[in-house]
């Protein structure tokens, strides 16, 4: 399930950055995109997955190996 809370997360955040260079003219920032990925994957985690406990400091030095702890 986590796993796919990150891809969902990756994907909505494509979708917001890519409207909001086409139609309110923004330059692409890669590393506010990685961000945003970052704080909605552990938002969406933490509401939807009873066992998912990292920090957000801790889910932001080291995602993968969270995720892996989740199973």
């Amino acid at each position: 399930m986590t796993w796919w809370i990150v891809w969902a997360s990756v994907m909505w955040g494509i979708w917001l950055h890519r409207n909001e260079i086409v139609f309110n003219n923004k330059n692409c920032d890669i590393q506010a995109l990685l961000n945003a990925f970052r704080l909605r994957a552990w938002n969406w985690a933490k509401a939807h997955v009873k066992s998912f406990n990292p920090s957000l400091y801790a889910w932001n030095l080291q995602p993968k190996e969270m995720l892996e702890q989740q199973g």
